[in-house]
Parts: C-alpha cells; structure tokens; sequence
C-alpha cells in the first residue's frame, strides 16, 4: 500500500520542520568546519610560536655557553700571563739578590785582603813592639828578679854591649900601649869600669830603645785592631746593605706575590662578573622570551576564542532566526488551522442545529402521520393487525434507518463527535417506540 505523504497542517510542520532541520544541520556543519579551522590555525600558530620561543632559548643558551667559554680562556690567558709575568719578576729580584750576595761577598773579600794585608804588614812592627815590652818588662823586674837577672844576662852578652865593650877595651888598650902601660891590674880594674860605666849607661837607652820600639809596636798594634774594627764595619755595612736588599728583595716578592693575587683575584671577579651578567642576561631573555611566548600564546588562544565565539554567535543567530521564523510559521500556520476549525465548527453546529431542527419537525410530522395512519389502521380499514403491525414496524424502522444515516453522515463533522449521545438517544427512542408497537400487536 501506497505511503500517502501528509497535508494541510500537518504537511506544512513537517516540511517546515525538514528545511530547519537542513539549515540547522547546514549551519553546523560550516560552524564544526570553521572551528576545525580555527583550531587547525591555533595549533599551527601555537606550533610556529613553541619552536620560535625555544629555537630563541636554545640559540641564547648556545650563546651563553660561547660566551663563558670565551670568559674562561680568556681569564685562563690572562692568568697564565700574570703567572708568567711574576715568575719572570721573582726570577729577576732573585737574580738580583743573588748578584747583590756574590757583590756583597766579592765587597767582603776584598776588604778582607786588603786589611789582612794591611794588617800583615804592621804585624812586624807589631810583634817587635810585643818582645820589647816583655823585654822592658822583665829589665824592669816586673816580671820578677829571675827574669830581670835574666834579662839583664841577655842585655850584658848582646852584641851591642859586645861591641861597645870591646870598642872600649880596645881604646883602653890602645891608649895604654900608647903611654907604655902593660896590661896590669890597673888597666883590667879600667877595663871592668868602663864596662860597667857603658852597660849602665846604655842600659837607660836600651831600656829607651824598647819602650820606644814597644810603644811603635802599641801603636801597630792599635792600627791593627783599628783596621780590623773597620774591616768588620766595613764588613758590617756590606752585610747590613745585603739584609736591605734582601729585605727589599722580600718586600718585592712580597709585593709582586701580592699584586699577581689581587690581579688573578681582579681578574677571577671580573670573569665571575662577566659569567654571571651572561647568565642575567640570558635568564632575562629566555624569560622574556617565555613571557612573550606565553602572551603570544594567551593572544591566539584568545584570537580563538574570539573567533569560535564570533562563529558561535554568526552561526547562532541565523540558527535562532530560522527556528524563530519556523516557529512564526508553525504558529501562523496552527493559527489559521484553528481559525478554519473553529469556522468549520461554527458553521457545522448551524448546519446541525438546522438540520436538527428540520430533523425534530420532520420526526414530528412522520409521528403525527404515522399515528394517523396507525388511528385510520386501527380504526376502519379492515386489515388485519398483523399487517398493520408489520407495517407500522417497516415505517418506524425507515425512520430510523433513515436517522441513522443522517446522523452518521454527520460523525465526520468537527465538533460533531459530542453530539452522538443525543442522536443515538433519539434512534433508541424510536426502536423503543417500535418495539412497544409490535409487543402491543
């Protein structure tokens, strides 16, 4: 059987129905394609940005390991220049120390030949000066009366009273050969005071002669420890110049040792401050680039949500237009529906109410004729009750066949439908009338 497709009001909805269904499906279906889009872009855009961001991160990196690097070799180069510069300053104070001890040692050396030399040569005078005044000393009996007689022995067999006592004992001899004298007790008594007379008289001046050679001999001697006090002054200041320029040598190693620490720890700071400005700086710009890729995030992610809600809201509103427009529609179209049934209505209960009224007279004259006739029936015409009786029966069952009909041609009516009762209430009376008729025969 054939699929009759609706009309009248129900037609329209459906049909408005599909075309909201079609522009609503159309409708999202470019909102879902449009949205794909977008994200399809966002990710794209949010892809661009993430590597931008971390080639930026990973090029400041590189560039932050280059330029530590280069900071190291160059403090590796400036220290080992330094280090070199203050080996070669302690090799040059050390040389010049050393130099100045092989002076200062060459200096003492000299000095020391040249006053032992000076020395040496007072030494005779010196040791003659000693040996007079022992001399001296034991002729004077301080050395006690042994070493006086002892000495004096000495003095008496010296060669000088030797030969002053023999160039009196020859002029003695002389002069008494010369005046005819023998050699007799008075020429050797002459002989013994002569010799007595010229020992004691140049006793004094050998007595003179050693205090003088003794006293050369101090003198000598004084020189000697002069010059050996001023060898050992002079000794001293070499020494004393030596421990200056050793102590300057100290101060100077000190000195450079200081300044070689305080260029390396100058040097160690400056590299610490240029390692950790690279390191600043690279941390600021890693995040700054982290701040800008995170805005430039948020601004596509926001562009997208920009752009889906621009979408949502263009595609919304023509959404909400159409089922607006449709709904306008079903209500125009339901109103007029109802406006139609409530003409038809209208008309059809006066149509009803007429056709009740000409039923109810038309009923009420088939009752009087009927009832007539049953009068003439029953009355005078002679026919026998059981004829009458059937006729009465068809006639009534006429009328009600003929009710019947009418009232079910108007159950298609709208608003008809809650008038049956009453219909079927009237055929039900005129069965009970016909059935009190043919229980009456």
């Amino acid at each position: 059987m054939a699929i009759v497709p609706p009309t009248g009001l129900a037609g329209s909805e459906q049909a408005l129905q599909a075309a909201l269904a079609g522009q609503l499906g159309l409708l999202q279906s470019g909102l879902l394609q449009s949205r794909q889009d977008i994200s399809q872009a966002s990710r794209g855009a949010l892809g661009a940005r993430q590597a931008g961001a971390q080639a930026a991160i990973a090029a400041q990196q590189r560039a932050l390991g280059q330029g530590v690097g280069a900071t190291q070799a160059a403090l590796a180069g400036s220290t080992g220049a330094l280090n070199r510069a203050s080996a070669l300053g302690r090799s040059d104070i050390a040389a010049g120390l050393s130099g100045a001890r092989g002076a200062v040692g060459q200096g003492q050396n000299v000095i020391d030949q040249a006053f032992s030399e000076a020395v040496n040569t007072l030494d005779p005078f010196s040791s003659a000066g000693q040996q007079a005044f022992g001399r001296q000393a034991a002729l004077s009996g301080a050395l006690g009366a042994g070493a006086q007689q002892e000495a004096f022995e000495n003095f008496i067999r010296s060669p000088g009273q030797q030969f002053i006592q023999d160039r009196a004992e020859q002029a003695i001899l002389r002069n008494a050969a010369a005046t005819g004298g023998t050699l007799g007790g008075r020429v050797l008594e002459e002989l013994q005071r002569e010799a007595v007379g010229f020992a004691q008289q140049d006793f004094q001046n050998e007595f003179n002669r050693l205090l003088q050679t003794s006293n050369q001999g101090l003198q000598a001697t004084g020189q000697q420890a002069q010059l050996r006090g001023l060898s050992g002054q002079l000794r001293g200041a070499l020494a004393g110049q030596l421990a200056n320029i050793e102590s300057a040598a100290g101060a100077q190693q000190a000195g450079l040792a200081e300044r070689t620490g305080a260029g390396l720890s100058a040097l160690q700071q400056r590299a610490g401050r240029d390692v950790t400005g690279l390191a600043e700086r690279t941390g600021a710009g890693i995040a700054s680039q982290q701040t800008l890729g995170a805005q430039d995030i948020a601004n596509i992610l926001s562009g997208q949500g920009a752009q889906l809600a621009g979408l949502t809201g263009q595609f919304t509103l023509p959404a909400v237009q159409n089922i607006g427009a449709t709904g306008t529609q079903l209500s125009a179209g339901r109103t007029r529906a109802g406006q139609d049934i409530a003409a038809n209505i209208a008309n059809n209960r006066a149509a009803l109410a007429a056709l009740q009224a000409q039923q109810g007279a038309g009923l009420a004259d088939l009752i009087q004729a009927q009832g007539g006739n049953i009068a003439n029936i029953l009355a005078g015409t002679g026919q026998s009750e059981q004829a009458i009786l059937t006729s009465l029966g068809q006639a009534l069952a006429n009328v009600a066949v003929g009710q019947g009909s009418q009232v079910a041609g108007l159950a298609s009516i709208p608003g008809i439908q809650r008038r049956e009762g009453a219909i079927g209430g009237i055929g039900s009376l005129l069965q009970g009338i016909g059935g009190a008729v043919t229980g009456f025969g």
